[in-house]
């Protein structure tokens, strides 16, 4: 839906928000995540305003910026000026004072999520960001903005059952986009295997996986990585896994006419009974009732 949650945010520092979908080919999506007031959001910048430029302004809310096209500067609180270009990642912290310049307003073209105070707080405790580096540097990347743009599509036109599934990849959309943060440290390696991780398990998650011998295949310890996988994730490879096989079933239900225990085969079941169980157990309704929308 279209991203009202940062429309209703106003600071004195923080300029109205000039890049409203369908204008010049600018998106701006955003989903709400529960009833604690959380949301996430994704956009694409086709069309800046007047110059692009924006000068000492505060966010009151999280965002980070991927460059698809153009060149620029981004100013940090300190004065230290980093370069942009294509490939660039850089990030507008909440509450923090920067600037950011546009060189040929033509050519600039970026991707950008953004999610509120709160959630960026708490993906600040889990380690999953981190504000030491506010502009990283990568190679510009088809696949990185692909999975930008299937984001943009799931936030527009996502129903409720496929919130859990969203909010997956948004996060590891933001370990991708980060991967390259303080390179060579541990840190960084293991958001590298986070992002395997999920990328892997979105492939095969309709199968039975053997978590640890999927590990050893990979070099890496099963509990560390269990216990990494979760505090960046904020749940168990297992559930991750159980997770996106439910968001499969709610889809196969909802727009296929295979029989229930044909779905059930599809992902790995031993019989229709284990997965309806489960199913009931994620969503506290069975598949028959689920497709009968009751």
């Amino acid at each position: 839906m279209e991203n009202g949650h940062k429309y209703l945010l106003r600071t004195d520092s923080f300029p109205p928000c000039n890049h409203p979908s369908g204008e010049s080919g600018n998106l701006n999506y955003s989903r709400s995540l529960g009833t604690d007031g959380n949301w996430i959001g994704c956009g694409f910048i086709a069309q800046v305003h007047s110059d692009g430029n924006y000068y000492n302004i505060k966010f009151p809310y999280f965002s980070l910026v991927y460059v698809a096209s153009g060149t620029g500067s981004y100013i940090d609180q300190d004065g230290n000026v980093f370069p942009l270009s294509a490939g660039s990642v850089f990030m507008r912290l909440p509450g923090m004072v920067h600037s950011s310049t546009v060189d040929d307003v033509a050519k600039w073209r970026e991707y950008y999520l953004d999610c509120d105070q709160a959630l960026y707080d708490q993906l600040i405790r889990q380690g999953l960001l981190s504000a030491k580096l506010p502009v990283l540097q990568q190679s510009p990347s088809d696949r990185l903005m692909g999975r930008l743009e299937d984001m943009l599509s799931s936030l527009k036109h996502g129903v409720e059952s496929d919130l859990a599934e969203i909010q997956i990849h948004f996060l590891s959309l933001l370990v991708s986009l980060t991967r390259s943060q303080e390179a060579g440290s541990k840190e960084s390696q293991m958001h590298r295997r986070i992002t395997q991780a999920c990328e892997d398990f979105d492939q095969i998650y309709a199968g039975r996986l053997d978590l640890r011998a999927y590990c050893m295949d990979k070099g890496w310890s099963y509990e560390h990585f269990r216990k990494v996988f979760k505090q960046h994730t904020g749940i168990a490879p297992r559930d991750y896994l159980i997770r996106r096989r439910m968001d499969h079933a709610c889809r196969q239900l909802r727009s296929s006419s295979l029989r229930i225990s044909q779905i059930a085969d599809q992902l790995g079941y031993a019989s229709q009974y284990e997965f309806s169980n489960q199913f009931h157990r994620h969503f506290g309704v069975y598949p028959k009732h689920f497709r009968n929308g009751h």
